[in-house]
C-alpha cells in the first residue's frame, strides 16, 4: 500500500510530474531527478542528466500524484483467481 508521504516534493521547490505514466519528481518540470517505482518507492532517475524540453510531462499535485501510484502499485500486484471444484 502507498503511503500518503510518498506523494510529497522531495524538498521545498520540487515539483511532481507525471510523463507516459510515470510518476517524477525534481526541481522543475523539465528537470526529473527521481521516479517512482511500485513496491521500490523512489529512485535516482538515470535519465536525469538528459535535457528534457520545457514542454516534457506534466507537473501534478500531491493528491493526482498519490491517486496514480495507489493505481500503478494495483496494477504491479498479481492477479488471483477463485478456485472451483
Amino acid at each position: 500500500m502507498v503511503d500518503r508521504s510518498e506523494a510529497t516534493p522531495k524538498q521545498a521547490g520540487w515539483v511532481l510530474i507525471e510523463n507516459e505514466g510515470a510518476i517524477f519528481r525534481g526541481p522543475g518540470r523539465s528537470h526529473p531527478r527521481e521516479v517512482w517505482n511500485p513496491g521500490s518507492g523512489w529512485k535516482t532517475y538515470l535519465g536525469a542528466d538528459l535535457y528534457k524540453p520545457i514542454e516534457w510531462g506534466d507537473v501534478i499535485s500531491e493528491q493526482e500524484a498519490f491517486v496514480l501510484m495507489q493505481l500503478r502499485e494495483a496494477q504491479q500486484r498479481p492477479r488471483t483467481r477463485g478456485h472451483t471444484r
